[in-house]
């Protein structure tokens, strides 16, 4: 695995369509389901933001680039206050013809009755507000709550002008899994912790995936791997799957943004197949790709050796496992496979100490440092002399 330090790569190998690829992605992935928005006073209702919000959901509706395209379905919850509904207004107004606006006549029990029992009402529009009135002594947020138990959306996205989760420099965290909201929600004076626990109870009682972010970061949010919100999912594993042929154009994009950031070898379409043929994923949820590696051992077949190649986690998975998930399953599958050892190599210092930090299978095993020369002959051949003398290598010897 050829890593190079975090800094721009130049060269047209480093470029790629990635913006176009992961906006298409996500509009296929949200193609016919519901996304909940969220707003209140709490979000960011300047003109502007209302402007770039209507057309997010207008690309979401209506695919521009296929007009036949079914779109998303988009349920607003908002805050029926004067002041929201006045900023709503023209969104409303744009989406006259595509909107239904219920307004409940007591409390959250009675939305999901109107939504089952009247459905010629509303089942040609695209878009399904839900105005949820002030209501004395019970706060908005509590309200968003007893609507999320009942209707239990599978993606619903809360806006907000203070954006996501911050640590305590300030740099937005951009995954929690059920274990680590409620480790976060253990320690002392968690800021904007009403709110969490809220997110928390909505996790447990049956939404699929929150995020928590700000109106100007939704384009970012929902159309690219990175994300730029808080991501909250109530599955505490990904799961590590082999890629197929309908997988890789998504997997390309991530190794295609993995060279751009610096972190990966930009590869030739050559190499690029030779990586994707023997490629896992990890996947949040059903759908969300979260990192990718490969196994290549064709090569090595007379040493009985792999080499770990394009391992990979989206920045805001990282710190969460998904590295070490993939490791320990291409293990698993080295094993299979009836391989000795594994190796892997790299420029950056840290990602050596990841492997070397990593334990694996049953017997805990660990990478350890080697000489280049240790490694297979045909890692090398055709290589740069002075790109292998920069080279770490790592290796594994596989228990039995």
């Amino acid at each position: 695995m050829d890593f190079l330090p975090a800094v721009s790569c130049g060269g047209s190998s480093a470029t790629v369509d990635g913006e176009f690829s992961e906006r298409s992605f996500f509009l296929k992935a949200f193609q016919g389901r519901y996304l909940t928005f969220v707003l209140s006073e709490a979000s960011d209702l300047a003109p502007e933001s209302v402007d770039a919000f209507r057309r997010l959901l207008t690309e979401l509706l209506v695919d521009p680039h296929c007009a036949e395209r079914e779109g998303s379905r988009v349920l607003l919850l908002y805050e029926a206050t004067e002041s929201v509904s006045s900023a709503l207004a023209p969104v409303f107004s744009f989406f006259a013809q595509r909107a239904q606006i219920i307004i409940p006549e007591v409390s959250g029990g009675m939305i999901p009755p109107l939504l089952w029992q009247h459905p010629g009402e509303w089942c040609g529009k695209r878009v399904l507000a839900i105005a949820v009135p002030p209501c004395p002594g019970t706060h908005f947020a509590d309200q968003v709550l007893q609507f999320g138990l009942r209707l239990r959306m599978s993606r619903l996205i809360w806006l907000e002008r203070e954006g996501g989760i911050k640590n305590e420099a300030g740099v937005v965290q951009g995954f929690f899994n059920s274990a680590r909201l409620a480790e976060l929600l253990r320690s002392r004076e968690v800021p904007r912790a009403g709110l969490l626990q809220r997110l928390q109870r909505l996790l447990a009682g049956g939404v699929k995936a929150i995020v928590l972010c700000r109106i100007s970061d939704l384009e970012q949010e929902l159309f690219t791997y990175q994300g730029k919100g808080s991501f909250f999912s109530r599955h505490p594993y990904c799961r590590v799957r082999r890629l197929g042929l309908d997988d890789y154009a998504e997997a390309v994009a991530i190794i295609r943004r993995g060279e751009q950031e610096g972190f990966l070898l930009p590869r030739s379409d050559v190499m690029l197949a030779q990586v994707l043929a023997g490629s896992f994923g990890a996947y949040i949820l059903e759908d969300r790709l979260a990192g990718i590696c490969a196994l290549h051992s064709t090569a090595y077949e007379a040493e009985k050796a792999g080499e770990v190649v394009s391992l990979y986690t989206l920045t805001r998975y990282q710190g969460v496992g998904v590295g070490g998930q993939l490791l320990a399953h291409l293990v698993q599958e080295a094993r299979q496979q009836g391989l000795h050892s594994l190796f892997a190599c790299t420029r950056h210092e840290r990602v050596a100490e990841f492997f070397l930090r990593c334990r694996l299978g049953r017997h805990r095993d660990a990478f350890y440092r080697v000489d280049a020369e240790v490694l297979p002959l045909a890692k090398w051949q055709g290589y740069d002399p002075l790109r292998k003398r920069e080279m770490i290598c790592v290796r594994l010897k596989l228990g039995e």
